[in-house]
């Protein structure tokens, strides 16, 4: 049975990775398109195959209800993508580059927009959306699920990087077009990586037209700082700004020369350490224990119906339900016991200490 999991999800994800490539540059909208649904659905199906790999129920949304009849009749209600991120780290000893963490979602975010909204993206910016996707997808493929890669999908893979190699000349025929302005860009320390195109050649703020909108140089794309925001983002919310107020304020990391966090209203940056004593802190700083730093604070938010508290690290914008180890002390996920998963470990090996 797991067998046969593994193979049902490999055929998949390699033949939406074949079609992914078929299409990217397409003159038709509609086959542009479709490449991004197939890269969007090889990535999803290739980061469940490597799931699989350490166990098929692991590719359920909830592991400890999944059942060889689910499996055999198809009923599977999967694991979204963040978790499934988790779960690789967790369970199966994959970390991805904190750069694809942050960018992979945008490729969703995208698919969703054009599938349900009817929103159109520009040559240049889907075309780059698809093959970094691309090159994920065969770069994870060849490092994590090297012993399913029979000739054939060994064939398949090959044939989609001599593909993405062609794809990245007329990428880079689009960068000598507008070169002047790259130079231009370059000089500048409010430029950060576009939500739409993935490239470092989004203005975000123009000293001489405050106004503006941010924009990017090389695929035209253009939003309102809030839209902008909320894209980069995604599946997590923008900070309001301490010097302009609006909610417009993103974690970046490393996708900007400006300082971790940057306003796309008004290009103001911010490392965690200004952030925080911008701040009126409900509780906290804590050690965070997805980067260890100390920046994790408490904050509150509240709607019409509702309002509720959420821990948020102020120096990776990693967001989770922690309470404080009755062992450790830590703030931390905690189970039942009151005691973290560490600390759980540490007892079931003998060593309480």
């Amino acid at each position: 049975m797991i067998e046969g999991l593994k193979i049902n999800l490999a055929e998949s994800d390699f033949e939406y990775l074949r079609q992914a490539a078929l299409h990217a540059n397409g003159d038709g909208e509609w086959e542009r398109e479709l490449s991004l649904f197939n890269t969007v659905s090889s990535i999803d199906l290739l980061l469940k195959a490597r799931l699989a790999k350490k166990h098929w129920s692991q590719v359920f949304a909830d592991p400890n209800r999944a059942t060889p009849e689910h499996l055999k009749q198809g009923d599977v209600l999967s694991v979204d993508f963040a978790s499934t991120i988790k779960r690789l780290k967790d369970e199966a000893g994959v970390t991805l580059d904190p750069y694809d963490e942050r960018t992979i979602p945008l490729l969703w975010y995208h698919r969703n927009r054009i599938q349900y909204c009817g929103l159109n993206v520009q040559r240049p910016a889907i075309l780059s959306l698809i093959v970094y996707g691309l090159d994920f997808a065969v770069n994870f493929a060849r490092s994590e699920l090297s012993d399913i890669m029979d000739d054939r999908r060994q064939a398949v893979v090959q044939d989609v990087a001599a593909q993405i190699s062609g794809y990245h000349d007329i990428l880079a025929d689009r960068w000598d077009s507008v070169v002047r302005d790259m130079e231009f860009a370059f000089r500048r320390d409010d430029v950060a990586d576009c939500p739409c195109c993935l490239h470092e050649t989004l203005i975000v703020y123009d000293e001489e037209d405050p106004d503006a909108n941010p924009r990017c140089l090389f695929c035209e794309f253009s939003d309102s700082p809030c839209e902008i925001a909320s894209e980069i983002a995604w599946p997590r919310r923008p900070r309001d700004c301490p010097y302009c107020g609006r909610p417009t304020l993103v974690y970046m990391g490393e996708a900007t020369k400006a300082l971790e966090w940057l306003c796309f209203a008004c290009g103001q940056s911010y490392d965690p350490n200004e952030l925080l004593n911008s701040m009126t802190v409900v509780y906290g700083p804590e050690e965070c224990p997805e980067c260890g730093e100390r920046y994790l604070v408490l904050e509150f938010m509240a709607n019409d119906d509702w309002a509720w508290g959420e821990w948020r690290c102020l120096s990776c914008d990693r967001i989770g339900e922690h309470q404080r180890c009755d062992r450790c002390g830590h703030m931390r996920a905690i189970g039942p016991d009151g005691i973290c998963l560490s600390c759980s470990d540490a007892s079931v090996e003998g060593d309480t200490s």
